[in-house]
C-alpha cells in the first residue's frame, strides 16, 4: 500500500512540474515583461533623442529618429509601419515591423484620432520582435504620457481614457474634432478576446497648430489584434 502510495506521489509531483515547466515556457515572454516592471524604473519623462543640429522647421525641434511611439513607464519604444489596408493580412504584417498604424486613421500633426495597435502576446513561433510589445499596457492610468517621434517631430500626449471593448465595437476608430491618439492590443494578454484601447490627447506642441484634414475613414469589420 506505502509502495502504490509513493508512486502516486511520485507521478504527481512530476506532472505537476512538467505541467509548471510548460506554463512557463508558453508565457515566460508575458511574466518577464511583468517581472521587467515591478523591478524597473518608472518614469513619464521622455526619452533622450539626437537632435539635428542647426536645423528648426517652424521654430520646432527636429529629431534625427525613425517614426516611433514610446511609452517610457512600460519601457515602449518601437517604430510605427504604416498597414497597407486595415485587411487582417496587412495589419499583422505591419506588426512584424513595430506597431501598426491604422489606414486612414490622422497622423500626428493632424486634428483627428491617431490610431496605433500593437501586439499583448502572440504565438512564439511568429514572426518579429514586437509580439509582446503592448503586453503590459494595462500598466498604463490616466496622467501618464505617450510620446510619439514622427516626420522628426517629437509629439507629447496625456493619457485622459481607458477603454475595454469588443472586437466589433470599431467606434474606437472614429475621427474627431480634437487631436488625440488611440493605443490598442488585446485584453487580456494571451487572449483575443477583448480590446484594451488607451486614449491621450496631445499636449505639445499646441495642437491649434494642427491640419485640418477630411477624412474618408472605411470602417473594418472588426479590430486586429493579438
Amino acid at each position: 500500500m506505502k509502495k502504490n502510495t509513493k508512486h502516486i506521489l511520485y507521478f504527481a509531483v512530476t506532472f505537476w512540474l512538467i505541467t509548471t515547466a510548460f506554463v512557463m515556457f508558453l508565457f515566460w515572454p508575458l511574466i518577464s515583461q511583468e517581472i521587467k516592471y515591478l523591478f524597473g524604473e518608472k518614469t513619464n519623462d521622455p526619452p533622450q533623442e539626437k537632435v539635428i543640429q542647426g536645423t528648426k522647421d517652424n521654430d520646432r525641434i527636429k529629431y534625427d529618429v525613425p517614426n516611433k511611439v514610446s511609452i517610457p513607464k512600460i519601457g515602449v519604444d518601437a517604430p510605427i509601419v504604416e498597414a497597407a489596408t486595415f485587411e487582417e493580412r496587412d495589419i499583422l504584417k505591419a506588426l512584424e515591423s513595430g506597431v501598426a498604424h491604422y489606414p486612414n486613421t490622422a497622423l500626428p500633426g493632424e486634428v483627428g484620432n491617431v490610431f496605433l495597435t500593437g501586439h499583448s502576446s502572440n504565438y512564439s513561433w511568429a514572426k518579429g520582435n514586437f509580439n509582446y510589445v503592448f503586453s503590459i499596457l494595462n500598466k498604463i492610468t490616466t496622467g501618464d504620457k505617450i510620446y510619439v517621434y514622427y516626420d522628426q517631430h517629437l509629439y507629447t500626449y496625456d493619457v485622459f481614457e481607458i477603454v475595454i471593448v469588443g472586437p466589433k465595437d470599431t467606434s474606437v476608430l472614429q475621427q474627431i474634432n480634437d487631436s488625440i491618439i488611440s493605443i490598442m492590443t488585446c485584453d487580456p494578454p494571451g487572449t483575443n478576446w477583448k480590446r484594451r484601447v488607451v486614449k491621450a490627447r496631445q499636449i505639445d506642441p499646441d495642437p491649434k497648430n494642427n491640419k485640418q484634414i477630411e477624412f474618408e475613414l472605411v470602417i473594418p469589420p472588426e479590430l486586429v489584434g493579438n
